[in-house]
């Protein structure tokens, strides 16, 4: 009888402190640092004086942002801290001048409460398109639709001979196209161009009216 009350005072307490344990990776509060570095997505060179920002779960699945952004180095270095709840995730992202910007799906994500170290945070490079709308037509009354680049394209009346210069993904072939309408006859023509701009680059697109 001694034995069998031994064996399940033992299980008991072996129980009670596996419950007890949380995994390193469980979230907790409390004080989180974070220190690594900015880096280019497309090439992994450092983002110089880039802006860290930290971002905090919410109760409807999004992310908001958490204090003020924190300054990296001008080897895209960061240290800080800042305070966790064990019920939020967070996420940490990057911007730098003249439009690096670290995607969703690229954010760092620290464990709470905890010292993070070597964490690499990834943003896209910048590039823009240059778009020439020249008018060889002589059309008078004519709409033109442009799409392909970042943002969701755009719809223009009557431009004359115009240039538009427009921020695109670097490192990726995509493909910028156009429809042009003309409104006097209601006929419709159009074209498209591949382009594969690389980073901090501005690449050339002609759109004949």
């Amino acid at each position: 009888m001694k034995t069998n009350f031994i064996i399940r005072a033992t299980l008991s307490l072996g129980v009670a402190l596996l419950g007890g344990c949380k995994s390193s990776d469980d979230p907790i509060a409390g004080t989180t640092t974070v220190s690594g570095q900015v880096v280019v997505y497309q090439t992994n060179k450092p983002v110089p004086n880039a802006t860290v920002q930290v971002y905090k779960s919410g109760a409807g699945g999004g992310y908001g942002v958490q204090g003020t952004g924190q300054p990296t180095d001008a080897q895209g270095r960061f240290s800080f801290a800042f305070e966790a709840d064990e019920k939020s995730d967070y996420l940490l992202r990057a911007t730098a001048a003249p439009g690096y910007f670290t995607d969703w799906a690229l954010g760092a994500r620290p464990t709470n409460g905890r010292s993070n170290t070597g964490l690499v945070i990834q943003a896209y490079a910048p590039a823009w398109i240059k778009i020439q709308l020249v008018n060889t037509s002589g059309r008078k009354r004519y709409s033109v639709i442009i799409n392909g680049y970042s943002g969701g394209g755009e719809l223009i009346y009557g431009p004359k001979d115009t240039t538009l210069i427009r921020p695109i993904q670097a490192g990726y072939r995509t493909t910028v196209s156009w429809g042009i309408v003309d409104q006097a006859t209601g006929s419709t023509s159009g074209s498209y161009q591949y382009v594969q701009p690389v980073g901090l680059d501005t690449i050339g697109v002609r759109i004949p009216l």
